[in-house]
């Protein structure tokens, strides 16, 4: 079955990892904002928490930055929100490359929370304890608990557009996204297939297989090139949960979390317009500001076919869509491929207030 599973599965080049050494270190003073220890298999993180809700947006992110680059390996820094803070995770993957994890929930649509901590940079020739580690996951993981693990994980190098795991398989691993990008996709048998979330880099996938005992519910497919995902056989984490309750919380929230992702996208695709449901999908790769900035990637090199999976519709309604928005000065094109973006204008657009431009108003009745 390990075989022939792999082979559907889309895995590549699969390469073995040694274990190395790891010594959890004390916790660090804090820096005297609003802190709270947590205790978590036999580790401890003091947590500072900044609500940025009634900061003007301008000045959010240089403060964020400013505190991050003062925590120390064992803080961690908790971040409430008003939006999904996916440009923010993008800007951090510009100027911490690496150097951080990161785990962000939805508590309502205009309350978002993410937990961002230090860890060493795991670019180049990383060895896969430390990648391990970035995962909010396994964070409070001893040096004891991350033995019974690495010896036992892989990598494998998934190629663009490739499926790392398919839907309705019993799949023996829980998954982790080292690099890369991978879209959690409901396939149907129509064709008519629709994009529910992303798994960041940091993030796993299969966690629902460990609540439930069932088959995998979505399709993952990888979305940019040189996607790594880590494998960790199912053995190895079943038995490791009989014992640490913390990762199964751990595991329990993200799929919470994601089943609030799946019924908020679906609600999307019944009550709002396809240019509301592109505009709401866009916002994730849209800079703060009013003006039309360059767009955080990948959304320069997704095609007109992925952005229909964005919008939940088929590409020729979503072509008409995105020439809807770049004549109201929500986006703008090159060689065909959104560049830039207006997140004010993509904000009102995706609340599904009116537009007076004729284009907007036309593709969005329907």
């Amino acid at each position: 079955m390990g075989t022939g599973l792999l082979l559907r599965a889309g895995f590549q080049n699969e390469a073995n990892h040694r274990t190395s050494s790891c010594n959890p270190r004390q916790v660090g003073q804090n820096r005297g904002l609003r802190v709270r220890a947590t205790k978590g298999h036999k580790m401890q993180v003091s947590e500072i928490r900044l609500d940025v809700r009634s900061m003007p947006p301008a000045e959010r992110h240089q403060q964020i930055f400013s505190l991050f680059e003062g925590l120390t390996m064992e803080q961690a820094l908790l971040v409430i929100s008003d939006h999904e803070p996916r440009p923010l995770h993008a800007q951090f993957e510009q100027r911490f490359p690496g150097g951080f994890s990161w785990q962000q929930r939805c508590l309502s649509e205009i309350h978002w929370e993410v937990a961002i901590r230090r860890i060493a940079s795991v670019r180049g020739d990383a060895n896969l304890r430390t990648v391990i580690q970035r995962s909010m996951v396994f964070s409070h993981f001893s040096s004891y608990a991350l033995d019974e693990i690495v010896p036992r994980a892989r990598t494998t190098l998934v190629k663009r557009h490739s499926i790392v795991v398919d839907q309705g398989i019993n799949w023996p691993y829980l998954g982790v996204v080292e690099t890369g990008l991978v879209q959690a996709i409901l396939a149907t048998s129509a064709g008519r297939d629709q994009l529910v979330y992303d798994v960041l880099p940091g993030e796993v996938l299969g966690e629902t297989s460990f609540i439930d005992g069932g088959t995998i519910p979505l399709r993952y497919l990888a979305l940019l090139p040189e996607t790594r995902i880590i494998l960790i056989p199912s053995d190895v984490v079943y038995t490791i949960m009989h014992h640490d309750t913390i990762l199964f919380q751990k595991l329990s929230r993200i799929s919470a979390q994601r089943l609030r992702a799946t019924i908020e996208q679906f609600g999307a695709v019944l009550s709002l317009s396809v240019i509301s449901r592109l505009a709401r999908a866009l916002l994730a790769y849209a800079p703060p500001g009013s003006e039309l900035l360059t767009a955080f990637s990948p959304l320069r090199h997704m095609t007109q076919v992925e952005l229909a999976l964005l919008a939940g519709s088929v590409k020729e309604v979503v072509s008409r869509a995105i020439a809807a928005l770049e004549d109201a000065g929500a986006l703008e094109r090159e060689r065909g491929r959104i560049v830039r973006l207006n997140r004010a204008r993509l904000t009102t657009i995706a609340l599904g207030q009116r537009c007076t431009e004729p284009n907007v108003t036309k593709v969005a009745n329907k």
